[in-house]
């Protein structure tokens, strides 16, 4: 009877140990996995975080572009008509308030688009479909021949691509000026 008792401890005690292994195991497992999730974590949130601020750097570098281009723009028309301060302050003023409001369209388009592209089932077609403005008249800017082609090109259904090539222009450079005109 003693050998009876002997040999069911012997044998539980074979049971509790292959019990606490497979528990073992499954607990370094799950660790494991906790691991790699937490370094993929880690690891797309430094690329989004450097996504982010590549993008703030180009929209610096954007908007150091539009400042100057502005500055150089009221310098021009501060010495056609030196008369006339009050208007070409206003205009001065008029023309930073655009920049800006340009700068800030540009910045939440970017945003979309970045938001878009690592959610893209949460993006709202809706947001997409903006009507291009009128095009101005020659009245209004002188220097818009290349920006009329362009949007007459895009409005019979050319790509940026095809755009850039038959102007001669850079495709990002074709892709920004329909962009700026669809924003303003």
């Amino acid at each position: 009877m003693s050998v009876f008792l002997i040999f069911v401890s012997f044998l539980l005690n074979i049971v509790a140990f292959l019990a606490i292994i497979l528990l073992y195991t499954r607990q370094n497992r799950l660790m494991n996995i906790e691991k790699k999730q937490e370094k993929v974590i880690n690891d797309l949130e430094d690329i989004i975080s450097s996504y982010l601020l590549e993008m703030k750097e180009e929209n610096e570098q954007f908007m150091k572009q539009l400042e100057n281009r502005s500055k150089v723009e009221n310098k021009d028309d501060r010495q056609k008509q030196p008369n006339s301060s009050k208007q070409d302050d206003n205009e001065s003023t008029q023309a930073v308030i655009n920049t800006r409001a340009t700068a800030y369209q540009m910045n939440r388009m970017n945003a979309n688009k970045a938001y878009s592209k690592v959610f893209p089932d949460t993006v709202d077609d809706n947001e997409n479909n903006t009507q291009l403005p009128p095009i101005r008249t020659e009245e209004e800017n002188t220097d818009d021949s290349l920006e009329n082609r362009a949007l007459l090109m895009h409005r019979n259904g050319k790509t940026a691509e095809e755009i850039a090539k038959l102007l001669g222009k850079g495709k990002t450079e074709i892709e920004l000026l329909l962009k700026f005109r669809q924003n303003k």
